[in-house]
């Protein structure tokens, strides 16, 4: 599987583990500009760091979302949602930390492709703080509203992460492409 197709798919398991139990019962920079590491690495050092950030952050969202399906009620669902929300939103700037630390893989467009990649997290942050947000609207004095409410959020959160995923292009350097193929901590995310 392409790098490409696993962090689209990481962007959809992502967005549909938010969202499994609850619909069964800040900032964007434009990117890194100047933030993080000046380093550069390697791009096998560089797709270790990536993927191993990058499954700890689905490995997170991925627990947190059993807590949601505990939910006896659609006050208390709304309530988990948006403590789960806020979470993610943690988590996804632990993330964004540790892909700006990273640096930047020392191939033709590595800064490019850095930038890309912070941005592309930074986008998914804001599509969480929306989701976070647009939670606390979720009606509460309807079960069958609710979860048709917050699917509906869930399946706009899903879409939004998906193009997040999507906007990503395949690394122009082989070398780096390679790295991510060949990266054991890429080939496990979400498995």
């Amino acid at each position: 599987m392409s790098r490409n197709k696993r962090l689209s798919m990481l962007a959809a398991v992502a967005a549909l583990a938010l969202f499994v139990g609850a619909c069964g019962g800040g900032d964007d920079d434009g990117g890194g500009g100047g933030e993080g590491s000046d380093e550069t690495v390697s791009a096998e050092t560089y797709a270790a760091d990536i993927c191993t950030a990058v499954g700890s952050w689905v490995t997170a969202i991925q627990e947190g979302s059993s807590e949601i399906a505990t939910s006896a009620d659609a006050s208390s669902g709304v309530e988990a949602l948006q403590s789960f929300l806020e979470d993610a939103v943690n988590e996804t700037e632990t993330l964004i930390s540790e892909v700006e630390d990273a640096g930047a893989p020392d191939v033709d467009g590595g800064e490019e492709f850095a930038d890309q990649l912070r941005s592309a997290f930074d986008e998914a942050k804001t599509v969480l703080e929306g989701a976070r947000d647009d939670a606390a609207d979720l009606p509460t004095d309807d079960p069958a509203a609710f979860s048709t409410a917050a699917a509906e959020l869930g399946t706009s959160v899903q879409e939004a992460l998906g193009a997040v995923g999507t906007e990503l292009s395949e690394p122009s350097d082989e070398s780096l492409a390679t790295a991510f193929e060949e990266e054991e901590a890429c080939t496990s995310i979400g498995s």
